[in-house]
């Protein structure tokens, strides 16, 4: 290819377009086979981050044209359930803690991951 095709392998075309085969294997395979590698293979888990480059976010329609109509309605559907979700929770929270002071501490361990074993 000439240097100066616009369309020429770039790195930064080319590690979006890993990001993008990922995606689509990610969505084919489910995240069990990353949570496998997570628990079960730390380092293959961790050598596969570090390797992935930094790339800038997909433009939306590359986004939009990796899935079919009927996934992106599948994925409004979770997405408004999960805000209704956290609305919900966050109603509950202000009635439980309603004139109590909760101290940082508490708030923090709300929000920690378990850890990799």
């Amino acid at each position: 290819m000439s240097p100066f095709n616009p369309k020429a392998a770039t790195p930064n075309r080319l590690a979006r377009e890993l990001v993008l085969n990922l995606a689509k294997d990610y969505r084919a395979h489910g995240a069990a086979v990353i949570e496998h590698l997570r628990r079960n293979e730390p380092r293959t888990y961790l050598r596969l981050i570090l390797a992935l480059p930094y790339v800038e976010p997909p433009r939306a329609e590359e986004v939009r044209d990796s899935y079919t109509g009927e996934q992106l309605d599948a994925m409004i559907v979770r997405a408004n359930a999960r805000i209704r979700e956290a609305e919900e929770w966050d109603k509950q929270w202000e009635k439980d803690t309603a004139g109590q002071e909760v101290a940082e501490g508490e708030i923090a361990a709300l929000f920690q991951q378990p850890t990799c074993e």
